[in-house]
């Protein structure tokens, strides 16, 4: 399981593919079909993380030779649903001309590779000389496409003809002799067609046989082309190779998300990294309701998918095991059609996602139940803490309701403003919101598990309010 595009968007995952910019059409269908490894494909998911650190090296050490390299990927057009379709499909002279032309981009890949002296592991380019020499008989260098004499001794006599007719034409003194002579070439042109057509089939039967070699080059030019842009993303975020642990330990230090980094940046503002180390069972994160949970959660859900995606991270360290679902539960599921509150779309969600849990999950909720009166919500998140400390999956909640954290086997407070408050807060009323935001710490701290949600409001309420009469009765009622 993984995300839908709404849930992608708002971790910052298709911000990130967004931020992607492959040379290639297969590079962009790899980034459009992005899905997560799983336990079956665990070594293909270490041998990309491999292939990004020889490509970094590459863009460190020889960035000239893979310009170059991507300035032939810059050229390169989509030929793969036509070698799908040989030998059912006939191609045309259009197909014909773009699979020459990209035969012919292939040899200054495969050269281009070899002189960077890297061998990526699994990602083999073979040059195609075979299937080359067969549509390129003459031997041209030239990026175009016409069927050869060479193809057929028929067709030589054919257009040899249609030639000598044509220059008739031009000689002919009356248009009685013109237009016999146009007959007679409309003849020679349908045999050329039909001849031409025979060729054609004849290529498409003998570049099937070719098939399986062209859709491999297809396949690691693509992966080639995404490995790259993986490796500049990486060297752009100082992001880090995760390791894949085969143990219950998922660990992140000073995890990062750039897209929540260029939303804080445009209101001059920095994201502040976040460390969490998982166990199985429930962590809850608790902390005002000024947007740092979400942050958190969301932050993690990038990271984990990024990592089973075969991406390195955005963090200084991280470690973590094959997850093959995670669930995220952190939007509005109100549906006017259905006619369900966005409590009860979360109940159903929950429901669904409860079908595919296991060790091998990352169960995430991010103010579950908000959408319910307090006292039924805080119930029933304790409720949901106290199962998914029944399961082996990774599970985090982040909630403001008390009494959740009791039956938490880890906990996490959100620093929010405790530093601010603490060494008493300075301004006033008309600037509030604003010097709020700037104090406003998005880190996680470990807390105790039997510690209660901060209490923030009453602080902010007296800090908005200053001057207000509003608050002495909100103080009264508080303190």
């Amino acid at each position: 399981m993984f995300f839908n595009h709404k849930e992608s968007e708002s971790i910052g995952l298709e911000y990130i593919k967004n931020s992607l910019s492959c040379r290639t059409p297969y590079g962009r269908a790899l980034i459009r079909a992005l899905k997560p490894n799983n336990n079956k494909h665990i070594a293909e998911l270490i041998d990309e993380l491999d292939n990004i650190t020889l490509a970094i090296d590459l863009l460190k050490n020889q960035a000239d030779n893979v310009s170059k390299l991507e300035n032939f990927f810059s050229q390169i057009r989509d030929i793969k649903r036509s070698i799908e379709s040989i030998p059912e499909n006939v191609l045309d002279s259009v197909a014909l001309f773009e699979i020459k032309r990209f035969l012919l981009l292939l040899q200054h890949i495969v050269s281009s590779v070899e002189r960077l002296n890297v061998q990526f592991i699994r990602i083999v380019i073979p040059p195609c000389i075979d299937a080359l020499n067969l549509i390129n008989p003459d031997k041209s260098n030239a990026a175009s496409f016409h069927i050869s004499d060479v193809y057929s001794k028929k067709l030589s006599t054919i257009r040899k003809h249609k030639h000598e007719i044509e220059a008739s034409i031009l000689s002919a003194k009356t248009e009685q002799v013109i237009e016999q002579l146009k007959i007679e070439r409309l003849k020679i042109v349908e045999a050329e067609f039909d001849e031409e057509l025979k060729i054609r089939q004849y290529l498409s039967e003998e570049l099937a046989e070719h098939k399986e070699e062209i859709l491999l080059a297809i396949h690691s030019i693509g992966r080639l082309d995404f490995i790259l842009q993986k490796a500049r993303l990486a060297i752009l975020h100082n992001a880090v190779k995760p390791v894949i642990a085969s143990d219950d330990v998922l660990e992140f230090d000073s995890m990062r998300n750039p897209y929540f980094n260029s939303i804080l940046k445009a209101k001059k503002r920095n994201f502040v990294p976040i460390s969490i180390a998982l166990q199985p069972g429930t962590t809850v994160i608790t902390g005002a309701n000024m947007g740092g949970k979400s942050m958190a959660i969301k932050t993690l859900a990038l990271n984990v998918s990024l990592a089973m995606c075969g991406f390195f991270v955005f963090a200084d360290k991280a470690i973590l095991p094959i997850i093959e679902h995670i669930c995220l539960i952190a939007q509005d599921y109100e549906s006017v059609s259905s006619g369900l509150s966005s409590f009860g779309g979360e109940i159903l969600k929950l429901k669904h996602e409860l079908k595919h849990i296991n060790a091998h999950s990352l169960m995430l909720f991010d103010e579950f139940a908000k959408g319910t009166n307090p006292e039924e919500g805080a119930q029933i998140v304790r409720a949901l803490v106290k199962f998914l400390n029944t399961q082996k999956a990774f599970s985090v909640i982040a909630t403001h309701y008390n009494g959740a954290t009791i039956h938490a086997k880890k906990h996490y407070r959100v620093a929010g403003l405790k530093a601010f408050f603490d060494k008493g807060f300075e301004g006033n009323s008309d600037n509030g919101l604003e010097v709020i935001a700037s104090n406003m710490d998005y880190g996680l701290y470990e807390a105790p598990t039997n510690s209660d949600c901060p209490t923030e409001a009453k602080y902010i309420s007296r800090f908005l309010l200053q001057g207000e009469e509003v608050l002495e009765y909100i103080l009264n009622e508080t303190d």
